[in-house]
């Protein structure tokens, strides 16, 4: 059986069908808590990996798959997964800075329009506006393919599981403390 929740199963349904296996795949559309197997299964695969391995909060339906569908000593994969973090000396940073800053030069110029043309005074909404451009454009997530050779020191683990054996309350929250060193010839 395969289990996808959007209208991709439609193509899912197409390529067995064009492989020569749409006789013994079975594609299901909906989401995998919600649907109805006439079996348990014996593996479970999945990509539910998100930004830092869980902030999407996808492992959560698999767990629950897991637990419901997977026949006692099937298999899940990925069957194990980690999160790493290591420093980084990167130019990704560079831009969205230079974004940042103009956007609170706009906005001062803005403000600056509002009470000098409309007799308004928007600087209440200062240190809000600034933390809302900071949040969005700072401390957000961004997905990026970073050479090697920016990494500048060893990686420390934060964090692994097997998929077979971790629970919802194993991954709600994570802290772990870590030590991070950067190499002397890093630049």
């Amino acid at each position: 059986y395969a289990v996808e929740a959007t209208s991709m199963a439609k193509h899912a349904r197409r390529l067995a069908a064009a492989n020569g296996v749409g006789d013994v795949v079975v594609v299901l559309e909906g989401y995998m808590e919600q649907v109805t197997l006439p079996e348990q299964v014996d593996v479970i695969v999945s990509e539910w990996m998100g930004y830092f391995l869980l902030r999407e909060s996808m492992l959560d339906p698999v767990i629950a798959a897991r637990d419901k569908w997977l026949k006692p000593n099937g298999a899940l994969f990925p069957s194990s997964a980690s999160i790493y973090l290591a420093p980084l000396c990167s130019s990704l940073y560079a831009p969205k800075l230079r974004e940042f800053e103009r956007e609170v030069s706009g906005w001062s110029h803005f403000k600056d329009f509002m009470g000098r043309e409309n007799g308004v005074d928007i600087s209440v909404l200062d240190a809000e506006w600034q933390q809302e451009q900071r949040d969005y454009l700072l401390h957000s997530c961004l997905w990026q393919l970073i050479d090697p050779a920016e990494v500048v020191g060893e990686a420390a683990r934060l964090l692994h599981f097997e998929t077979a054996t971790v629970t919802q309350a194993d991954v709600a929250t994570v802290t772990r403390p870590f030590e991070l060193t950067i190499s002397s010839d890093s630049e």
